[in-house]
């Protein structure tokens, strides 16, 4: 029942109530690579995958426990308390997304993104998710696609053939060079999310910074249809009551399965869809509550608790729609890809431009509806890639106003003060 295991860390389904903020140092921020020593242009490093031809890996415990193990933990830190609005976030949408990177990246920075793949290198999850892609492409009645694109700024960057290469053998991306100041550019974007969305995510980008070099995009989208849907009797009215204690109306739907299972902290059940899908729905403790159990997330338990959960259970699953947008760049820093997002990052197997390329953001929007039907969720991750100013630049020279010190207001025609004065104190 690997596969489930492995559903469960792509589709991150709950309905908890979070929000999604991990600063990356004590004040809340992470270091701007313009605070950092610049870099010259050099030479793309040359790609390995770029000289062989995908042959593909099976999912194996392996690679699930990979990725289990980074959905967990995203997962955690996105949902942590705070604001507790309703997530719905796709790990795998975001190891597509950081693995197509991965694979212009050298040194440290390569080793960094291959730590969040339980260690995996790049190359061997190139060939695990070029069969998982097929694998969740063959379906005959529920839709799971996969797409990818990479956007370069033609006026600042050119991508490298080997990166090239590997993105649309192993990825099936498209690759673009495009004019960021091109007010037409945000809108073939959108159109290429929509398109890759059903609609669900209309608008990726407002508009591109013009010094921005380059745009990596990964879309997943689900459309599952329940096994057994539901009929108009199996619909009725109910109560909602929310983390507040406010109440809402909302439409239950209901059903009989045979999956009931526990779990530290809740009890679960999960709902087959066709085509090999389950939903997988939890319900915490209600002493301990939402955040209890989302902090102490254990996928591995779940999973093998869904394995022996063949109990007769009787199901309420609310219809809910809702979506969410979440900047992931503090949460991935912190989880290790730190150099990925400064100016030492070595991620020249991208491609060449005037400076050293960097990851500047990561963002991931996503949508999901549930009804009678079925389940239909999108998501799509974002990472800009930005460029640290070209060549050598001189140190300026520092003046701290630190202990007393003389002033002038002057009129710059004619020099002549219009205010002086000394500061001896600053109580």
């Amino acid at each position: 029942m690997l596969f489930k295991r492995l559903l469960l860390s792509m589709l991150c389904l709950p309905i908890a109530l979070t929000s999604c903020a991990a600063p990356a140092g004590e004040d809340g921020t992470v270091s701007s690579p313009e605070d950092k020593p610049v870099f010259t242009p050099a030479a793309a490093v040359p790609i390995a995958a770029a000289a062989s031809e995908p042959t593909g890996t099976e999912a194996d415990e392996r690679f699930t426990d990979a990725v289990a193990g980074f959905s967990e933990k995203l997962f955690t830190a996105c949902a942590g308390p705070g604001e507790r609005k309703n997530l719905v976030l796709s790990p795998l949408s975001v190891i597509y997304a950081l693995t197509l990177v991965s694979n212009g990246a050298a040194d440290s920075t390569l080793e960094a993104f291959e730590a969040l793949n339980g260690g995996i290198p790049v190359g061997e999850m190139n060939e695990y998710l070029y069969e998982y892609t097929k694998k969740l492409e063959s379906t005959a009645e529920s839709t799971v696609n996969t797409a990818n694109s990479a956007w370069a700024n033609k006026s600042i960057f050119e991508l490298s053939g080997d990166f090239i290469t590997v993105a649309e053998k192993y990825y099936r991306a498209e690759a673009k060079s495009v004019d960021f100041a091109d007010k037409t550019v945000p809108a073939e974007i959108n159109r290429w999310v929509s398109d890759n969305t059903d609609g669900m995510i209309d608008k990726a980008v407002e508009e591109l910074p013009p010094h921005a070099a380059l745009l990596l995009l990964n879309t997943v989208l689900f459309n599952g249809k329940w096994e057994t849907p539901y009929e108009e009797y199996n619909i009725s009215d109910g109560v909602f009551t929310n983390h507040d204690g406010s109440e809402t109306d909302v439409k239950f739907m209901y059903s009989t399965e045979h999956s009931y299972f526990e779990v530290d902290g809740g009890i679960g059940f999960t709902k087959a869809y066709k085509d090999g899908y389950s939903f997988v729905g939890i319900l915490p403790d209600e002493n301990a509550g939402i955040d209890a159990f989302v902090s102490g997330l254990d996928l591995a338990e779940i999973s093998r608790a869904i394995n022996d959960g063949s109990e007769k259970v009787r199901v309420y699953l609310p219809k809910f729609e809702y979506e969410t947008e979440l900047s992931l760049t503090d949460i991935l820093s912190d989880m290790g890809l730190e150099e990925a997002f400064g100016a030492n990052a070595n991620l020249r197997g991208l491609g060449t431009g005037m400076g050293n390329p960097y990851i500047s953001s990561v963002l991931q929007k996503a949508k999901i509806i549930n009804d009678e039907n079925g389940t239909k969720a999108a998501a799509m991750t974002e990472v800009m890639v930005m460029m640290t100013s070209a060549g050598p630049s001189a140190q300026p020279k520092i003046i701290e106003l630190n202990r007393p010190f003389f002033y002038m207001i002057i009129e710059n025609d004619t020099m002549i003060p219009l205010f002086m004065g000394t500061v001896y104190s600053m109580e």
